[in-house]
């Protein structure tokens, strides 16, 4: 780790873990009858939209939702949609500040690079506790697991020195790798067990 200089974090279940329960309850209230239709299908549709856009736009994502679940999706659901994202309750990884505290105290640099609209992630981020350990947040303009969206979150570091940590195994380790990007899975619940440079904590990196 002595050789690392920028860390890349993922956010979504690597650094916090969402309660979708306030998102499930709006688009019940949304939709009457077709909201646990909706809710079942969104992850899945999120998903489709991530594997053919390059990046999130909410008016793409609209029309993209709209046509998906042959609902109206007005601009007004959308917006209040991320809303109830931005102000939704979380969980912080055990041991993620411990991590972030410990990587700052050693001049190390900490971005964010994750999916999704990146209102809503910045406005997360910077109403937790994660927020003063963060220099960075790059999100939205490339998807993972595009190449650019690598390159962008290396920024001017030389990329032998910096480190990817992220859940996903296509966009946060096997992607990174596909540029020369060192990259560490967070396999919190030992699904990846042929995976060699995995941790099941992040208080692992410690240990690097």
């Amino acid at each position: 780790m002595k050789n690392i200089e920028r860390f890349i974090f993922d956010l979504d279940n690597t650094l916090i873990f969402q309660d979708f329960t306030d998102e499930k309850e709006y688009f019940n209230d949304i939709f009457k009858n077709n909201g646990k239709y909706f809710n079942d299908n969104l992850n899945i549709w999120l998903k489709e939209y991530e594997a053919t856009h390059t990046r999130y736009d909410r008016e793409m994502l609209r029309k993209f939702l709209e046509e998906k679940s042959k609902l109206p999706i007005s601009k007004t659901i959308i917006d209040g949609w991320l809303q109830v994202s931005i102000n939704s309750n979380y969980e912080i990884e055990d041991t993620a500040i411990e991590v972030l505290e410990y990587l700052k105290s050693k001049g190390k640099n900490i971005v964010i690079l994750t999916n999704f609209i990146r209102d809503v992630q910045v406005q997360v981020i910077k109403n937790s506790e994660l927020f003063p350990y963060i220099t960075d947040i790059y999100c939205g303009d490339y998807l993972k697991p595009n190449k650019e969206s690598y390159y962008e979150s290396i920024g001017n570091y030389d990329i032998k020195k910096c480190l990817m940590i992220g859940d996903n195994y296509e966009k946060d380790y096997l992607g990174p790798r596909n540029i020369g990007l060192n990259s560490i899975l967070y396999d919190r619940n030992d699904r990846y067990k042929n995976v060699k440079d995995r941790i099941k904590s992040l208080r692992k990196i410690k240990e690097l």
